[in-house]
């Protein structure tokens, strides 16, 4: 009850907006008011998703999926479109209405958006690691066949021995093995009480050799508990996180992933809102009615069917290195800052978080394209930046936040020796047009520079038409990556806004560098933690994402 009272507080606060039209010529007010109503979106998004997570029922799931499409209207109309000032003082905004900027941030559960395709997702995942052994074995095979026969006679004559070793002959070895061990640290521990007793000869002092001896106890004694006192200081560092290794593994702390909740919404209860007045009017005439138990619900769960010749066809662009199944969660990315534009010409550029920008407006819409009377417009967007600036880490993260098959498209991929280019095409738009919900990344946009004249070559006459091809299906999510936005205008036009990958500030570099040291000191790759990493920062300060990775990877870790 507590949470959804919160929802119909946040939901009062926008309705009242809504009502109480500030006028256009006072700017500051209406900046404050655009802000204030997309920090209670973020805020009403994050309670309808535990709102879910406590009570998984199709009305709560269908009131969540009213107000995504009233948000991603919002974000895209009215919220993007503010004044460049705004997000460049966009932190002391934050501190003006008291919110921090991990709350600013438009956070929720992919399960509760994307609509019965944890299935599918999970049955492609297991169809390319089977086609990946598949490949490997092949791959074996022919290198076997390829190799000359070798003659290891020693190698085969002491495999024969360890398979005729008895038990008792392996527990003596082992026992053997031991004892060299005890014995080597027992005469280091020898060799250091003899250097102190040789220190003690030296000396010029006169001493008694009982004293000699109770002197060199107490000396050993106050080093191993020294010693015992600086394991067990170094120890509640680390829980408490005030040390450099307890600070990397608070930051790697593993995040409890909820559980996927299969909430199905019935065709006749997709009638979505168009304003939040009526949101709130159903939120409140439903307030006090009992859900269906379990079981019940569980009967009117749609069933998972799929297509053969869809699966078919995936199998194809798996084998060809087109198709895959998305990996890299969204949320475990560092977020960043980008400038984002629309290709609009009355457009201007703003400096956003990138996670909230492709949640509000590309997730949601492609997510909600499932749906018939939705009214978002898909978003196709062109990734601009430098090579290793993370563009494809983070279309691969928003492929598997939809649960959605990922195709990445390269020059690369149309150079198959078992599959021409225009048979690879057709697969590759048959499979899109069948499946109605993938996401396509096609590289290499930069080939289209206005100053290049060879506008007739093969590689752009293909992609010309994939592009023309694939933008004409409303269920496909494009996204570009080119490392130059000066490239033929009517290649920019088939996308909807530009973003732009630039260096990273002072904050994004050292979350970067933390977390790749978090990560390798989890998986126990880090030797030592460092000490400082002001030089390391030092060093990666004109770096992009992949750069700092690479260089955090050759100055610590061990292979």
């Amino acid at each position: 009850m507590q949470c959804k009272q919160k929802v119909l507080d946040c939901l009062q606060r926008l309705v009242d907006f809504e009502e109480k039209r500030i006028v256009p010529k006072n700017k500051t007010k209406l900046y404050n008011v655009v802000i204030q109503k997309y920090l209670l979106f973020s805020q009403l998004l994050r309670l309808l998703d535990a709102k879910i997570q406590i009570d998984p029922s199709s009305a709560n799931k269908l009131v969540f999926l009213q107000v995504s499409q009233i948000a991603s209207h919002f974000f895209s109309s009215e919220f993007i479109n503010l004044s460049n000032f705004v997000f460049k003082k966009w932190h002391q905004k934050l501190i003006y209405f008291g919110c921090t900027p991990d709350h600013a941030e438009i956070y929720f559960y992919s399960g509760h958006l994307h609509t019965n395709r944890q299935f599918l997702f999970e049955k492609r995942r297991d169809t390319v690691e089977n086609l990946q052994l598949q490949l490997m074995i092949q791959q074996q095979l022919h290198e076997q066949e390829a190799i000359i026969e070798l003659e290891l006679p020693e190698i085969e004559e002491e495999e024969e021995q360890m398979k005729n070793m008895t038990i008792d002959e392996a527990c003596h070895i082992v026992q053997s093995i031991e004892r060299i061990y005890q014995s080597k640290a027992r005469r280091r521990y020898l060799q250091e009480v003899r250097q102190k007793a040789i220190g003690l000869y030296k000396s010029k002092e006169a001493l008694d050799p009982n004293k000699a001896i109770v002197r060199i106890q107490a000396i050993t004694r106050g080093y191993l508990a020294r010693k015992e006192t600086r394991r067990m200081r170094d120890q509640e560092h680390s829980a408490l996180g005030l040390s450099t290794k307890g600070l990397l593994l608070s930051l790697n702390s593993p995040k409890t992933s909820p559980k996927e909740m299969k909430v199905h919404v019935p065709p006749e209860m997709c009638a979505f809102k168009m304003n939040l007045s009526d949101v709130l009017e159903y939120l409140k005439s439903n307030y006090f009615i009992v859900e269906k138990d379990e079981n019940d619900a569980d009967e009117t769960l749609p069933p998972n069917v799929f297509s053969e010749h869809t699966e078919s066809n995936f199998e194809t662009l798996v084998s060809v290195g087109v198709a895959l199944c998305p990996q890299i969660d969204l949320f475990s990315l560092v977020p960043v800052k980008v400038v984002v534009k629309s290709t609009s010409k009355s457009s201007h550029s703003v400096i956003f978080d990138l996670r909230s920008y492709m949640l509000a407006t590309v997730a949601i819409p492609h997510a909600l394209s499932a749906f018939e009377n939705t009214t978002l417009k898909r978003n196709h967007v062109l990734f601009v930046g430098r090579p290793k600036s993370g563009r494809s880490s983070w279309t691969e993260a928003l492929a598997h936040f939809l649960r959605a098959t990922l195709l990445r498209l390269d020059k690369k991929s149309f150079t198959n020796k078992s599959m021409g280019r225009q048979k690879i095409c057709q697969k590759i738009v048959q499979f899109a047009r069948d499946d109605a919900y993938c996401v396509v990344e096609i590289r290499n946009l930069e080939l289209f520079k206005s100053s290049s004249h060879s506008s007739k070559t093969t590689t752009k006459k293909t992609y010309r038409s994939l592009l023309s091809s694939l933008m004409a299906n409303p269920f496909v999510q494009v996204v570009g990556l080119s490392t130059s936005d000066d490239i033929d205008p009517a290649i920019i036009k088939m996308f909807t806004s530009i973003v732009y990958f630039g260096s990273l500030d002072d904050s994004e570099r050292f979350d970067v560098i933390t977390r790749t040291l978090a990560r390798r000191l989890q998986s126990g790759r880090l030797s030592e933690p460092p000490k400082r990493t002001v030089k390391t920062e030092k060093i990666t300060r004109n770096m992009n994402c992949g750069e700092i990775v690479e260089k955090v990877e050759t100055m610590f870790f061990r292979r």
